[in-house]
């Protein structure tokens, strides 16, 4: 809940609109850049050695962050 795709990801990068609370919480554990312009959205970027379990503990996160009241 929350968290809406900004753009079509077409490589390996991902924009999408994060609540602040949310964003904050995942700050604790990834790194990731706020879209200059565009207030709420965030660029979410795979690097070139990102192996499926960081996808996973990336999206496992936000949904914890997502989730939580």
């Amino acid at each position: 809940p929350g968290v809406v795709p900004v753009y079509p990801s077409e490589v390996n990068g991902v924009f999408v609109e994060l609540p602040a609370r949310v964003a904050a919480q995942l700050r604790s554990g990834f790194v990731f850049y706020d879209w200059p312009g565009e207030p709420g959205v965030v660029r979410l970027m795979c690097g070139f050695d990102a192996v499926e379990g960081d996808v996973d503990a990336l999206l496992g996160a936000l949904e914890r962050a997502a989730t939580t009241d």
